[in-house]
Protein backbone atom coordinates (compact mmCIF):
# COMPACT_ATOMS: atom_id res chain seq x y z
CA UNK A 1 0.00 0.00 0.00
CA UNK A 2 1.05 3.39 -0.57
CA UNK A 3 1.27 5.65 2.43
CA UNK A 4 -0.53 8.73 0.13
CA UNK A 5 -3.42 6.54 -0.74
CA UNK A 6 -3.79 5.86 3.26
CA UNK A 7 -3.63 9.75 3.92
CA UNK A 8 -5.62 10.52 1.36
CA UNK A 9 -8.60 8.24 3.06
CA UNK A 10 -7.79 9.51 6.56
CA UNK A 11 -10.39 12.48 7.61
CA UNK A 12 -10.44 13.73 11.50
CA UNK A 13 -12.98 12.35 13.34
CA UNK A 14 -12.02 8.96 11.93
CA UNK A 15 -11.37 6.03 14.84
CA UNK A 16 -8.18 3.87 13.96
CA UNK A 17 -6.22 1.45 16.00
CA UNK A 18 -2.91 1.13 15.99
CA UNK A 19 0.33 -0.46 16.96
CA UNK A 20 2.40 2.50 18.63
CA UNK A 21 2.63 5.88 18.93
CA UNK A 22 4.98 8.82 20.57
CA UNK A 23 3.03 11.56 22.69
CA UNK A 24 3.15 14.96 21.70
CA UNK A 25 4.30 16.07 25.05
CA UNK A 26 8.04 14.64 26.10
CA UNK A 27 7.33 14.22 29.50
CA UNK A 28 4.52 11.53 28.97
CA UNK A 29 5.69 7.82 27.92
CA UNK A 30 5.59 6.55 24.57
CA UNK A 31 2.75 3.83 23.75
CA UNK A 32 4.92 0.63 23.09
CA UNK A 33 3.70 -1.85 20.30
CA UNK A 34 3.87 -4.43 23.18
CA UNK A 35 1.02 -2.82 25.12
CA UNK A 36 -0.67 -2.51 22.32
CA UNK A 37 -2.88 -2.57 20.08
CA UNK A 38 -4.16 1.21 20.99
CA UNK A 39 -7.65 3.18 19.22
CA UNK A 40 -7.93 6.74 19.04
CA UNK A 41 -9.81 9.60 17.16
CA UNK A 42 -7.35 11.02 14.23
CA UNK A 43 -7.21 14.75 15.32
CA UNK A 44 -4.97 15.73 11.91
CA UNK A 45 -3.26 14.32 9.15
CA UNK A 46 0.59 15.12 8.70
CA UNK A 47 2.98 14.41 5.72
CA UNK A 48 3.75 11.22 7.20
CA UNK A 49 1.91 10.49 10.62
CA UNK A 50 -1.89 11.10 11.98
CA UNK A 51 -2.31 12.98 15.22
CA UNK A 52 -4.41 10.79 17.79
CA UNK A 53 -6.56 11.59 21.31
CA UNK A 54 -8.26 8.68 22.76
CA UNK A 55 -11.05 10.72 23.32
CA UNK A 56 -11.27 12.33 20.68
CA UNK A 57 -10.35 16.65 19.29
CA UNK A 58 -11.57 17.90 22.14
CA UNK A 59 -11.06 15.67 24.84
CA UNK A 60 -8.19 16.09 26.86
CA UNK A 61 -6.26 12.96 26.70
CA UNK A 62 -2.84 12.65 25.67
CA UNK A 63 -1.98 13.61 21.81
CA UNK A 64 -0.19 11.14 20.15
CA UNK A 65 1.82 10.84 16.76
CA UNK A 66 1.28 7.58 14.80
CA UNK A 67 3.29 6.52 11.37
CA UNK A 68 0.87 5.74 8.83
CA UNK A 69 2.40 2.17 9.09
CA UNK A 70 1.82 1.39 12.12
CA UNK A 71 -2.02 1.69 11.67
CA UNK A 72 -3.47 -1.89 12.10
CA UNK A 73 -7.27 -0.89 10.74
CA UNK A 74 -9.09 2.49 9.74
CA UNK A 75 -12.46 2.87 8.96
CA UNK A 76 -12.81 2.96 5.01
CA UNK A 77 -10.68 -0.53 5.15
CA UNK A 78 -7.24 0.82 4.42
CA UNK A 79 -5.14 -1.63 6.99
CA UNK A 80 -1.62 -2.04 6.63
Amino acid sequence: MKVTSLKATLRVGDHISYRCGTPDDETLPVQPWWDGPYSGSVVGVNAYTVDVREDGWWGRAPLYRVFFGHIIASPRGCES
